[in-house]
């Protein structure tokens, strides 16, 4: 093990190099934010929390090495697409056809999402497990899920799937179609529905992960539109902020309801409890590959373990609970153990070159214009910003979203496409505000879109009328 002032020079070192490297990134990009700058944040972020949190946990040479070698691969990967696919001279035009998603998407996914928390908790009732006052049965409800006590039935993984999904339409609804009100609305109710999940369980991950999926999808949603967003944008970050901030207290405070098995205790010791999962990351990484790792490849089997137990395929669970310093302990190895355990290092490596090239490859797709790119481009966004933790599509309920989401996109292209030879015109929930634009075009004599043109109306000639004296 590493001591305390090398520990802290090798970090300082990665960091240099991980932010000359973003800028590198984010000069070659130009206005666009791939997966790649998703990527190099995420880890960027990471590197400077476990310098700040995490300098009294344990950390190797070979492990830190490691995973610098790891994360400049798929850097490597995603520049050489940039370059390969000309990113760079990409025009930027919104699509011709948008996705004008009904507006009962929403609410369905609200409902089997509902459905799904109140089968959980009807499912612990019936188990045995929950038992006492609400915060109380929530804790026990934990205790069994992680004991493996009692396992999530396929339909309450679907309905949490569909709050999944419910979080791309309803993002999309206002970043593509411009109705930000009928958009924030469905989505408050779809994380507020989530939050009941954490509630039930007291697992942070149900909230937090509609909140990823719901800022993968903006990043996607505002690519399709032609107008790529970046997360360095001094007004987006202010924003994330103003978000992040009431989220990470409802975190705080769910973790010390599950510690303290029911009530509200010192939020100092839920952070505590915590800070491993905020800053311990990569000492875990370091413990497993130093300490655990025996060079046995499981080819896939990690990676692809949520698909593989939804065909039936029986795979070893690898959630390792390590001591990594401080007497603390940790099970979040980031995506790149999972790389390791399937593939080995240098093989990972190669792995995590497709990744990133593909990811890439997502992005022009959905420049191109394809929601079902988007889709997958949100998959590669989501990817890249939970690695620093650990390989997303651990469970099933994830891959579930994903198939969900382009079952309905294809069903709205479908259903548009239909419309439009019929000649039957989709119109939306809030028609744009003819008034405000007929007005400003008035202004700039520019005329608007949707304008009429106004037709003369001839005047009416009446007969003389000749009054005698």
């Amino acid at each position: 093990m590493l001591d305390e002032a090398t520990t802290f020079l090798v970090f300082m070192f990665s960091l240099i190099l991980l932010v000359v490297l973003m800028v590198f990134v984010r000069k070659l990009e130009r206005e666009h934010f791939t997966p790649l700058s998703m990527w190099l944040l995420s880890w960027t972020a990471l590197y400077a929390l476990s310098m700040i949190f995490g300098s009294v946990y344990d950390y190797t040479l070979a492990g830190l090495s490691s995973m610098l070698f790891l994360i400049f691969a798929y850097a490597f990967g995603g520049i050489c697409a940039v370059q390969l696919l000309g990113i760079r001279k990409f025009k930027l035009e919104a699509p011709v056809k948008a996705l004008r998603a009904p507006i009962w998407i929403e609410p369905i996914c609200i409902l089997a999402g509902l459905y799904g928390a109140f089968q959980l908790r009807s499912g612990f009732a019936e188990a045995g497990v929950g038992s006492g006052d609400f915060l109380s049965s929530a804790a026990a409800n934990a205790a069994a899920l992680y004991s493996g006590q009692y396992v999530l039935p396929t339909t309450a993984n679907i309905g949490y799937a569909m709050l999944m999904a419910g979080a791309y339409f309803s993002v999309l609804r206002f970043a593509v179609r411009r109705q930000s009100k009928l958009g924030a609305a469905f989505l408050a109710l779809i994380v507020l529905t989530a939050m009941l999940w954490t509630f039930t369980t007291t697992t942070r991950i149900y909230t937090a992960m509609v909140v990823i999926w719901a800022l993968c999808s903006f990043l996607a949603a505002s690519v399709i539109n032609g107008t790529p967003i970046s997360l360095f944008n001094r007004k987006i970050v202010l924003r994330g902020l103003a978000v992040l901030a009431p989220l990470v207290f409802f975190i705080l405070l769910v973790q010390s309801i599950r510690l303290n098995k029911g009530g509200v205790g010192d939020l100092s010791d839920a952070f505590d409890h915590m800070r491993p999962w905020i800053g311990g990351t990569i000492s875990a990484y370091s413990v497993w590959l130093d300490q655990t790792w025996d060079d046995d490849l499981s080819f896939g089997s990690y990676l692809f373990r949520a698909p593989l137990k939804m065909l039936g395929v029986e795979t070893q669970d690898r959630f390792e609970i390590l001591r990594i310093g401080n007497g603390q302990y940790s099970n979040a190895t980031t995506m790149l153990r999972a790389v390791i355990q399937d593939f080995g290092i240098f093989n990972g490596a190669l792995v995590l070159f497709a990744l990133g090239f593909l990811s890439v490859k997502s992005y022009k797709d959905t420049l191109r214009g394809s929601y079902i790119g988007s889709v997958f481009l949100v998959v590669f966004y989501a990817i890249a910003l939970f690695a620093s933790n650990n390989w997303i599509f651990l469970y099933g309920s994830r891959i579930y979203a994903v198939i969900a989401m382009c079952g309905l996109v294809q069903f709205v292209l479908w259903t548009n496409g239909w419309r439009a030879e019929r000649g039957l015109l989709y119109k939306p929930s809030f028609p744009p505000n003819r008034f405000k634009e007929a007005r400003a075009a008035r202004e700039s004599k520019v005329p608007f879109e949707g304008a009429r043109p106004l037709r003369r109306i001839p005047l009416r000639r009446f007969p003389e009328v000749r009054h005698e004296r």
